[in-house]
């Protein structure tokens, strides 16, 4: 009974507090060229709202619709703080969203990305291969040479017993020095390798 008194209060408030990402795609397709800009500045008030949810379904979901805008050309800077809740976040589906939006939100500049850094420490030491992954692939996409220095000891120590047999012995040699190239396809490729 608990968990049918659970989800239903959960269904319910997606129903009544907030869209979900198909129905903002749905509505971006049926307002296209005909008040766009009224819908796209709506859906950006009801997501600031929905982004300081308690709930974590409802944040999660409010940070996917933001990693889908921000895809389309719209930002919204005050975010940062709450893809980082999402990303710090036990359970694997809302961390995966986290890591997700952090991917496509976070720049070298973004504020709170030095926040990040114990947070993917966590993870990249998790038992949960799960987390360890997200953390991996999310750190690909939003490497800057201050969290290469910071992690790069964090991610051999996470990877050196998980290594891929491609990788051979001379390129993980290598490796150290690859993090904090100056060139930032290069730390980037470099992670994506491990």
């Amino acid at each position: 009974m608990l968990v049918h008194v659970d989800l239903s209060h959960r269904l319910l408030a997606l129903a009544m507090f907030e869209k979900t990402l198909t129905a903002l795609i749905k509505g971006l397709r049926s307002h296209r060229g005909k008040d766009e800009a009224k819908y796209i500045a709506a859906m950006m008030d009801d997501i600031r709202g929905e982004i300081k949810s308690a709930d974590m379904d409802i944040k999660a979901e409010a940070v996917l619709k933001l990693a889908y805008l921000h895809m389309l050309g719209y930002r919204l800077s005050s975010a940062s703080f709450h893809i980082l809740e999402t990303m710090a976040s036990s359970n694997y589906r809302f961390k995966f969203i986290g890591y997700l939006a952090a991917s496509l939100c976070f720049s070298e500049d973004t504020e709170v990305l030095i926040l990040a850094t114990n947070l993917i420490k966590k993870d990249l030491h998790s038992a949960q291969p799960l987390d360890v992954q997200a953390a991996l692939h999310g750190l690909s996409h939003i490497m800057t040479q201050e969290l290469a220095q910071h992690l790069s000891d964090d991610i051999f120590s996470c990877c050196h017993t998980r290594v891929h047999p491609c990788v051979s012995a001379p390129c993980w040699f290598y490796m150290p020095s690859s993090f904090v190239a100056p060139r930032c396809w290069i730390v980037l490729m470099s992670v994506s390798a491990i």
